[in-house]
């Protein structure tokens, strides 16, 4: 085991993988990178193979993950970004094939991918090798549901309010304010005030002219003015229209006098 090696990039999963998925992505690597199948150069094919068997000897053993997880804490993994990009580049050319084919026969996969992919990278490619092994393609809408749940659960705890606001800071590109709050529920926990941290991320990081909530307040103070205004125009009409009739019959009664 080398704690300096993030295994979890090796198999392209996220540290929140189940270990289905770091099976089957360590299946469909293998697949791509064994030497007699691997386009590229045998050496290359055979260092590559010694990486993910290692990854996968780790992560596939629940005693030695705990024990890598514990150490992994104290590395960036910033070197491995390039060879991140350049095998992904690989594997997605690899698997096109076939996901092309599943995605003709089932087009809700599409949508369902690029959901994922917005949050991670690391999330979607789990969710394609996972249901291309797998073979669960009807139950792919329930995979990816749990497999999002459990990613956002992992960095933002399991409070359904601030998922959601962890999810839409993600898919928008609020990078620095989803990191913020990462750091925030870490230091509160479960305790965390949903409503007064969301308010004080969007005031920090200057997020979304109104909030849902302001949004709602102010339409209802415009419906209530709105109200208010027809109320005093009809009261006024009504006035308007009494004076109105007694002007007439006083007229009336001073022209029969």
């Amino acid at each position: 085991m080398d704690v300096r090696k993030d295994y979890y990039s090796v198999l392209g999963v996220s540290p929140t993988a189940d270990i289905i998925i770091i099976k089957a992505a360590y299946k469909a690597l293998a697949k791509i990178f064994h030497p007699d199948k691997f386009e590229g150069s045998t050496a290359d094919a055979h260092i590559k193979m010694l990486v993910l068997n290692e990854a996968y000897e780790v992560l596939s053993n629940r005693a030695k993950r705990k024990e890598y997880d514990g150490e992994r804490a104290n590395n960036s993994y910033k070197n491995q970004a390039k060879e991140d990009t350049e095998q992904q580049k690989t594997v997605n050319e690899s698997l096109k094939s076939d996901w092309d084919i599943a995605c003709r026969y089932k087009p809700s996969l599409i949508g369902i991918y690029s959901n994922l992919h917005q949050i991670s990278p690391k999330l979607s490619f789990s969710f394609q090798v996972l249901i291309l092994e797998s073979k669960n393609f009807d139950k792919a809408s329930d995979i990816a549901t749990e497999m999002q749940i459990k990613y956002l659960d992992n960095y933002f705890g399991p409070n359904k309010t601030i998922m959601e606001f962890a999810r839409k800071l993600i898919v928008d590109g609020q990078i620095k304010a989803a990191k913020e709050l990462n750091r925030v529920i870490k230091i509160f926990g479960e305790s965390a005030d949903a409503e007064s941290i969301i308010s004080k991320i969007e005031r920090d990081y200057a997020l979304y002219s109104f909030s849902e909530k302001e949004k709602l307040k102010s339409n209802e103070r415009i419906i209530k003015e709105r109200k208010e205004y027809l109320e005093m125009k009809g009261s006024f009409n009504r006035n308007f229209y009494i004076f109105a009739i007694a002007m007439i019959l006083l007229t009336a009664f001073v022209f029969v006098v």
